[in-house]
Parts: structure tokens; C-alpha cells; sequence
């Protein structure tokens, strides 16, 4: 499926490129902006090629030691030995790793890493978390293998060996999660928690976006648990023989897919509905501040309370884009937008992942750390008169801000290459100190009431105030999946560690009112609870006994108020608990997860002749009962399994594991071309058909450097297109240098005694563009052609052929804010401004001056409907003026041209004549001249559906609207309208666009006019 994207994403590329030699491949899109030079280095393990830029060694080699492990587990499960060796890039943060040239995709912030099918080539981050690096790394190396295993490991492979495997989604990225992740975890146990419980768990067929993660992963390890762990491979290697997925499963399991999928979806309630009686839904012990289904989005996180406990801050998605919300919470249906994110120039980013918001001690002003530009800023939001300070703290990475009580400074999360550190913000003289300096990862901070101690999150162990680095420590040879919580004195630095239990995840904090204790939110029961640390005694009380995890505290000032934010019937909400310290203790339940895993823990000590103080008593006997179902859990099974396919004890040592090394020569990286992809395809243009084109694409491993070359050859060269383009893409401004040569053939009048001749159009030459992105938004394009036209009468050869030479200059700027629906931009504005000229140096050759500009609003209507919105116009001038034209639409493949003929007169038309889409219900050049303009209104439904009305027109000197026929009826004369309905389909993945038209004829509405096109609404 991934690769079937691609190729789709390469055949617009391509299409974009063959239409015109401006620096910009489309007319719109976001830009990819490169801060900062690289200067890349790589190293060599036994299978991987690990390429990392300036203060990355110490990322590259954890890569290499990383992925070589996970690839001795992969190819021993699949039972499979991958053919070629696999590059990984390694970015040292998220905002460089946004810079990749890998892909022209824009890499928002929830993407964190990707397997790139054209070269086989996996693209990472660092963003300061160990465990998380590790668990990336492996679940991109199981893209990059399957791509080996199923496709050869890249596209040309699958498109020359005509393979056509069926992998969807959920399978692909659920198998990639449960061999990163070695199984199952407590994360996707809640998630499915949730959704079975709460009847929202789809069939495996039906599991899309983050659902096929989660989802994905609970099927493999439903089938390993049921049927052992090699079964999953076998799986895997069915798929391969067969081809289709059904196949695979009636090969496998002797079920089809369906079946499958209902006995996993029945075990599933099994394992999941009694956990009803055994804990308490959020709504039982707190209060819903915010309802999905109400505001219809699936995301409220972030939780800020005021110190006041008054007002409430939150992420949210309720606009179709992540944005900062306020409300006060005794009038909850007063909800501020107080910061929209991904549209604006300073908030591109708002770290959903990981969320940092605060407030002042006053409760007026919010501290939010976001991306802006190449870096991740601090920002200062007043929220009752909107102003924005913004504040660059030099770092690239930074992904929490905590305000301290005193309002005199703001603790940060924020990283450095391989170290992620807390820092410290001093508003009053604008300093910044690092708090911890060592290579373990620092998380969460939490100030005291004295301003004077943050508590915090850590996998350091016992490490507390000795200086390790990467100079001294490998953490690759680390637990990095510890959890504890730690309190820094901010004036000396010293760190105490608070809790002794590493193996449970911690997630949040809140430090009491007094500062005697702390609440925190740990998964020790196997889903996220609220315990409460007394910071005098050391004691640890259970407060929440609840069925979906909890995450995100945060506490009012007093203590009186907490908020938190769980998940809910598939989505996030937040809530609130009032006097969370006065809660009864109480002692959460073991998931049958967490039991299992404890009870096997158990096993394995006694095996290895542990002490048995090390392994926690699984509390077997404190468990409750499970109702009226009688399902048997036993090393959390739905079923048994086939007891043959039990691993011993023995086997679940690593000692098999091949030795990895983990010393490695750096090597300066070098500029090498290769393949990405050699392509035959046809394509469709509205003037001359089908066409049948070649195309070749290479570029350098980094993606800096791409070369594009297409051809259409027929008979000689003089007949043929042929396009050459080499973007040069490491820097700021990207360059593109370009050679063209385009040859057509057209009837035209000629005043002879046959009435037409055919004549050959040609335009060939090159040019040289450049773009310079402001920022995500906004851009500058340049560009520079040297163009020869040459207008041939094929018929009659004795006839000279017309030659032109033309220096063509053109500026253009872009903006593009919009966020995308699921067929089309649904939110957001996009226009570009463009002047386009030839100077007249001889009396040959054309002058003019052409300006022109589009401007495209979405509204987002809600439930999926979208009003869309656009209005283009131009107009060209000089002593020879060039011609726009309108009618028709884009692709139109059931075409009518106006007078039956293409609307050329000169091969300089062939090259500007610009036309105005669509103006659906008329012929393609119905109304032409030097001066257009056009506007469309799309009602969009969510069905695939859509309502348009559309108005244009081209003319020379005089507008004239309307005229009167020899009936005295006034018809239509300049000004062109017409109504209709559309409807959007996918025809072998690509968009297929059906509409019926209605001209407006003023006194009555035309005939209905059918139009099949390909491609997408604008």
C-alpha cells in the first residue's frame, strides 16, 4: 500500500514537472525549509548503512547496535535473510529531521520516522527519549524488511518483478509495533481496553490511522499468544506465497480474514468486558470537562489549570487543526481559541506529543513551548488581549515549559544532540542555565510550592549527581525503559530519587499545596492510575481505581482541583477531581496484562535463580473475581495455545544473539546517483490525449541532489518531448536547472485551397529557477528561460518555418496555510501572486508583460462538509499581448473544444496560453482574450459529493457582459455562469471527477453537459 502511494505521489511529480520549467513543482504546497547546513558523515555495521550530520555519532552508532539486534530477532521469527543492505538517516531532533530531503512530503510533528520505498531507506529522529529511539528504530526496520521481503526492497523492484502483494495497513504497522515493542504493552492493552468495552472496536479489516497501530499489534500478539510466536512469522511468509491476505489466513489459520477477524473481536470481549465490574470508569469519580462527541473532535489533552483553579488550558482539535483553547470552567460552554496552531507563521507546531503548557502565578499569562522556524521557541501568551511574546532559547528541540510558582522562571525539556536535559528560563534578565547535564533523559517537571525543588522523571537509576555522558556511558547497555520520579534542588543541583520501582512507567506529576506530597500517575496495575507519594514518609497510596488510563495532571494552587485527561469510547477528554488528596486509598486491580507479565517474571527468576526479592509478588490472591464470564486467563491468553509452540525457559535468554560491534569508523559522506526510479506510464492531456512517457528519476542518498528526466519519443527527436531537471535542495534556497523540448502537431486554418494545414509547434530550451521559503507557508519562486518557438507547416515545406528566441523572466509569490479533508483541502487559504514577461529585443520575438494571481478559501462547515471558494484573474500587456482562455476543466477526458478546433495559433501559444479552470458546461476555449478572470463555489458533502457554481470570462478591450440574440432575448456574452452537481470516485488510486452542468443562458438553463476528468477538486 505504501508503495502504491509513492508511485501515485511520483506520477504527479512527474505530470507537474512535464507541464512547465518554473522552480516550484506545483502551483501551491508547503515548503520544506532547510535552517541549518548539514555536513554528513556515516558509518558501516554488518547490514546497515547509518548516515547522521554534525553531533550525531553518538545517535548513528546506537542506531547501528540497535537495529542490528532487532534484525537478528526479525529474520529468525520470519525466517528470512534481507538481500540488500539498509540505510538509516539519523536527524539529531524532529525540526531537523522536518528538513529531510528524503521525501517532498511535509512531516508533521506526529509523524516520527518513516521507511522510504524508493531506496529502501529509513528516516529517524532523536527526540530525547531513549526508549522511544529504540522502539522507533525497530518498528521502521520492520517497514525496511518487509519492503525487502515482499517488494525487493524498493519500488522499481516491485514495478519491474510485476509484484502486486496485498499488505494493509493495519497489518504492516501492527507488525511493526509488536516486533518493536517485543509483544504487547500497557499503552495499546487501555487503548483496546477502550474500545472493546465501549463497543467501538472495529473488524481488522477496519482498523485505519492510529487505530491500525494499536489494533494491529493486539492481533499479532493475539496470534502468538494463541498459537505461538512463530506463527506470526508464518504469517508473514504466507502472505509473501500467496499474495492475498484471505489467502494467507485460510492458508493459516483455515479461517478467511472475516472469520478471523470475528473470533479475534468475541476474544477480545472476553478478555476486556469484565474488567467492568473490577474498575471505575472516569465519569464515576470525576467530572467530564470536555465531550468529544459533543464538539466532535477525538482529542482534548494538555490539561492547564489555573492556579486559581478558575480557568482551564488545553490542546484540542475541535477546529480540524491542533490550537490552544481556554475555558472557564463554571461556564463550560464559553470555549476561547487563544493560539491556532499549524496555520500560523510562530505556532507551526504546538508538541502535541509532548504537550507543555502553563500558566503564570497570576493566571493571565500561558507558557507554550512550539515549533517556529528551525527551531522549537518559548512563548509568552496573554490571554485576555491575545499578544504574543515570543522568546528563542537557542535549542532545537524543546518540549515542555513549566512556570514556577514565584513567576520568576520556566523549566524546560529540551535537548542537545544525544542529551536531553532540563533547563532553566529567568524571565526578569533573560538567562538560561542548564539543570542537568548527562545523557539520561529528564521529563516532567514539576515545581514545588517554594519555587526552590523541581520533581521529575527519569530513567537514571541510582545515577544521580555524578557527570555521565556519552563520553563515559553506553546507553544502549542501559534499562532505558526505567521510570522513577526525582527531586532537584534548583540552587545546588543535587538530585534525590523519590520512588524505586523503574519498571512502571510514570507519566505525570502534581506537587501538593504544602509540598509534603506529590501525585503521580503510574501504570504499576497495568493502566494509569493516580498514587500519591508522601515526600516525608516514602510511602505510596493507590487514589484511582480506573478503567482507562489516566495521564496529564494537572492542580490548582490550593489543591482543591485536579485535572487530567483519559482516554474515552476511542477518544481523549479531560476531567476533573475535586479534593484529590481526600480521596480514599485504595489498591487498583492487576490487568490480566500486567499479571501475566509479572507472573512470567516470576518464572523466569526462579529459572535463572534470581534473588527472589528482586521480582515483586505478582498478587495473584488479591485478585478479584470475573463475574458471570468464565474465560480462562493463564499467561494472558484468550485461549490456549498449542503447547508445542511454548518457548522453554532457556530459549528466553539472548545468548543466541550475535555479537554486535559498537566501535564504528566514521566516514565523510560522498555525492552518489542512483535509481530511484525508470517508469513507463501513460498519462492523459486534456489537448492531446493519451501520451505514453518514460521517466527516470536518481537522486544522492540524502535526497539534496534529484535529477528528473522524461521522454516521449516519436520518430526523431524533432517530433519528441524530452525533459531534464536537476534540483540542487541542500540549503536554504533550493535551485532547479532545466532543459525542454516539446513538439506537437495541429490543424489550423490556413486560407488555402484544402482550407487547413498541419503544422508542427515546437518550444524547446532551458532555464534555471530558484525558491526561497519565508517559512512553512510562505515562498519567493525566480525563474529564467531561454525559449526558441518554431511554427512548421508540415504540408507544404516550402513554406518557412517561423522562428522565435524569447528571454522569459517570472516571479511569483505562494502562500499555502491549508489543512487537508479526506478528499481535499478542507481548512485554510492558499493564493499566489505572478508576473511573467519577455522583453522585446527584436521585432521578432514577443513583449509582454503578464500578471496574474489565485486565491482559494476553505471553510470548514463541520461534519465533513466543506464550502470551498476561489477567485483567479489575469491579465497580459505590452505590444503583444498574450491570451488566456476559459472553459472546460483540468483533464477533461469526454472533451468538446470550441469550433471543434485546439485552441493554438502559434507555437507560441503551445507555451503561454494560460487557461481558466474550470468553467464547467462549456467548451474549452469558449471565451479567450488578454485579460480573465474566473470564481467557483463548491459545496463539498462528505459522501463524495459536491454542488458548484461557477463564473468566468476572457476578453480583449471591452467587457461586455450580456448582448441580445435577433429576439430581442438577452443571452450570455462576455460574462460566462453555469451551475451543477459533481461526484468524486478512486479509480485504480486515482482521483476520477464525474460533474453535470447547467449553462446559465440568463433566460434558461442549457441541457445538462456530462464531464469524466481525472485529478483533484482545487
Amino acid at each position: 500500500m505504501k508503495h502504491q502511494a509513492a508511485l501515485r505521489s511520483i506520477i504527479v511529480i512527474a505530470t507537474a514537472l512535464l507541464a512547465g520549467t518554473l522552480p516550484a513543482v506545483g502551483q501551491f504546497g508547503k515548503n520544506k525549509v532547510q535552517y541549518q547546513e548539514f555536513d554528513w558523515h556515516f558509518i558501516q555495521s554488518k547490514h546497515f548503512d547509518v548516515y547522521y550530520h554534525q553531533g550525531g555519532k553518538y545517535l548513528a552508532d546506537f542506531t547501528a547496535i540497535i537495529a542490528e539486534k532487532a534484525l537478528h530477532e526479525l529474520q529468525r521469527n520470519v525466517n528470512y535473510q534481507i538481500t540488500k543492505r539498509i540505510p538509516i538517516i539519523v536527524y539529531n531532533s524532529h525540526n531537523q529531521f522536518q528538513q529531510t530531503n528524503t521525501t517532498p512530503t511535509s512531516l508533521r510533528e506526529g509523524i516520527a520516522g518513516f521507511t522510504e520505498p524508493l531506496k529502501n531507506r529509513i528516516v529517524v529522529p532523536f527526540e530525547g527519549k531513549w526508549d522511544f529511539f529504540r522502539v522507533l528504530i525497530r518498528h521502521e526496520l520492520v517497514h525496511a524488511f518487509i519492503n525487502d521481503m515482499f517488494y525487493g526492497g524498493s519500488v522499481q523492484s516491485q514495478i519491474a518483478n510485476n509484484i502486486r502483494l496485498e499488505y494493509p495497513l493495519w497489518m504492516s504497522e501492527g507488525f511493526a509495533e509488536f516486533s518493536a515493542i517485543e509483544g504487547m504493552d500497557t499503552k495499546t492493552d487501555m487503548f483496546l481496553r477502550d474500545l472493546a468495552i465501549s463497543e467501538s472496536l472495529p473488524p481488522l479489516s477496519g482498523l485505519l490511522g492510529y487505530t491500525a497501530y494499536r489494533g494491529g499489534q493486539s492481533f499479532f500478539w493475539y496470534v502468538a499468544e494463541k498459537y505461538g510466536r512463530a506463527k506470526t512469522g508464518e504469517l508473514i511468509n504466507r502472505i509473501k506465497s500467496i499474495g492475498t491476505v484471505n489467502g494467507a489466513f485460510q492458508s493459516t489459520f483455515g479461517m478467511t480474514l472475516d472469520e478471523f477477524s470475528d473470533q479475534w473481536r468475541k476474544d477480545m470481549k472476553k478478555i476486556y468486558w469484565p474488567d467492568i465490574v473490577k474498575y471505575e470508569d472516569a465519569d464515576e469519580f470525576a467530572t467530564r470537562i470536555t465531550d468529544h462527541r459533543k464538539n466532535r473532535t477525538y482529542l482534548n489533552t494538555a490539561p492547564a489549570l489555573s492556579p486559581n483553579g478558575e480557568k482551564l488550558a488545553f490542546i484540542s482539535l475541535r477546529d480540524g487543526f491542533y490550537s490552544v483553547y481556554m475555558l472557564e470552567l463554571d461556564n463550560k460552554k464559553k470555549v476561547k481559541r487563544v493560539v491556532e496552531g499549524s496555520r500560523s507563521r510562530d505556532f507551526e507546531e504546538l508538541n502535541i506529543l509532548t504537550p507543555g503548557i502553563s500558566w503564570d502565578p497570576d493566571g493571565r499569562r500561558l507558557a507554550i513551548s512550539a515549533k517556529s522556524g528551525g527551531d522549537d521557541a518559548l512563548f509568552i501568551v496573554d490571554t485576555e488581549n491575545n499578544e504574543v511574546e515570543r522568546i528563542d532559547v537557542g535549542l532545537h528541540m524543546v518540549n515542555s515549559a513549566t512556570w514556577s510558582p514565584d513567576g520568576q522562571y520556566i523549566a524546560l525539556v529540551a535537548s542537545e544532540r544525544e542529551q536531553p536535559d532540563l533547563f532553566l528560563y529567568e524571565l526578569g534578565s533573560g538567562d538560561i542555565r542548564k539543570l542537568t547535564d548527562d545523557i539520561f533523559q529528564d521529563q516532567k517537571p514539576t515545581w514545588a510550592p517554594d519555587s526552590e525543588t523541581l520533581y521529575f522523571v527519569s530513567n537514571r537509576g541510582d545515577f544521580l549527581n555524578e557527570n555521565v555522558t556519552s563520553a563515559t556511558f553506553r546507553i544502549w547497555n542501559h534499562e532505558m525503559a526505567n521510570s522513577d520520579i526525582y527531586a532537584l534542588d534548583v540552587k545546588t543541583g543535587a538530585i534525590e530519587r523519590k520512588t524505586f520501582d523503574p519498571q512502571y512507567i510514570k507519566t505525570s506529576i502534581a506537587v501538593g499545596p504544602e509540598g509534603r506530597n506529590l501525585l503521580f500517575v503510574s501504570d504499576k496495575s497495568g493502566i494509569g492510575n493516580i498514587y500519591q507519594l508522601d515526600l516525608t514518609t516514602g510511602d505510596i497510596t493507590a487514589k484511582t481505581n480506573a478503567l482507562s488510563g489516566i495521564e496529564q495532571l494537572s492542580l490548582s494552587r490550593d489543591g482543591s482541583k485536579m485535572l487530567f485527561s483519559s482516554q474515552n469510547n476511542g477518544s481523549f477528554d479531560i476531567f476533573m477531581l475535586r479534593f484529590p488528596f481526600d480521596l480514599p486509598d485504595t489498591e487498583p486491580v492487576l490487568t490480566e496484562f500486567r499479571r501475566a507479565g509479572l507472573a512470567q517474571a516470576n518464572m523466569l527468576s526462579e529459572a535463572l535463580e534470581f534473588d527472589e526479592d528482586l521480582v515483586e509478588d505478582s498478587g495473584l490472591d488479591s485478585l478479584s473475581s470475573y463475574g458471570i464470564f468464565d474465560v480462562d486467563f493463564g499467561r494472558q491468553k484468550a485461549v490456549q495455545p498449542n503447547p508445542d509452540a511454548v518457548a522453554a525457559i532457556d530459549d528466553l535468554e539472548d545468548n543466541d544473539l550475535p555479537e554486535v560491534e559498537e566501535e564504528f569508523i566514521p566516514q565523510r559522506y560522498k555525492i552518489n546517483f542512483t535509481p530511484d526510479l525508470i517508469y513507463g506510464n501513460a498519462g492523459f492531456d486534456t489537448f492531446f490525449g493519451v501520451q505514453g512517457t518514460t521517466q527516470m528519476m536518481f537522486s544522492d542518498m540524502l535526497g539534496n541532489h534529484q535529477i528528473f528526466f522524461a521522454a516521449n519519443l516519436l520518430l526523431s527527436l524533432n517530433n519528441s518531448d524530452f525533459l531534464l531537471v536537476y534540483s540542487y535542495l541542500p540549503n536554504l534556497v533550493d535551485y532547479r536547472f532545466s532543459g525542454f523540448h516539446t513538439a506537437r502537431f495541429v490543424n489550423r486554418d490556413d486560407n488555402t485551397d484544402d482550407g487547413e494545414s498541419l503544422y508542427r509547434f515546437r518550444y524547446f530550451g532551458a532555464g534555471v529557477g530558484a525558491e526561497i521559503p519565508f517559512n512553512t507557508f510562505d515562498r519567493l519562486e525566480f525563474g529564467l528561460t531561454w525559449l526558441n518557438t518554431s511554427t512548421e507547416n508540415v504540408d507544404d515545406p516550402e513554406i518557412s518555418t517561423i522562428s522565435k528566441m524569447h528571454l522569459v523572466p517570472n516571479l511569483k509569490f505562494v502562500h499555502d496555510d491549508i489543512m487537508w479533508g479526506f478528499n481535499g483541502p478542507a481548512r485554510g487559504s492558499r493564493y499566489f501572486l505572478q508576473a511573467e514577461g519577455s522583453p522585446k529585443f527584436t521585432n521578432s520575438n514577443l513583449g509582454f508583460l503578464t500578471v496574474q494571481g489565485d486565491f482559494r478559501h476553505y471553510v470548514d462547515v463541520g461534519s465533513g462538509f466543506v464550502l470551498a471558494l476561489r477567485g483567479a484573474a489575469g491579465a497580459s500587456f505590452g505590444p503583444d499581448p498574450q491570451a488566456f482562455f476559459v472553459g472546460g476543466t483540468e483533464n477533461w477526458i469526454n472533451r468538446r473544444f470550441r469550433s471543434d478546433q485546439l485552441p493554438y495559433e502559434t507555437a507560441e501559444d503551445l507555451y503561454f496560453l494560460t487557461p481558466g479552470y474550470p468553467l464547467r458546461g462549456f467548451d474549452i476555449n469558449e471565451l479567450n482574450g488578454s485579460k480573465m478572470f474566473i470564481t467557483n463555489a463548491e459545496f463539498r458533502l462528505p459522501v463524495f459529493l459536491s454542488v458548484f457554481f461557477d463564473m468566468g470570462s476572457a476578453w480583449e478591450d471591452d467587457f461586455i457582459a450580456t448582448k441580445r440574440n435577433e429576439n430581442g432575448t438577452r443571452i450570455p456574452n462576455d460574462l460566462l455562469m453555469s451551475t451543477g452537481i459533481g461526484m468524486r470516485l478512486f479509480l485504480l488510486g486515482f482521483p476520477l471527477k464525474i460533474d453535470v452542468a447547467w449553462k446559465n443562458n440568463y433566460h434558461a438553463f442549457s441541457k445538462p453537459v456530462w464531464l469524466v476528468s481525472i485529478g483533484q477538486d482545487f
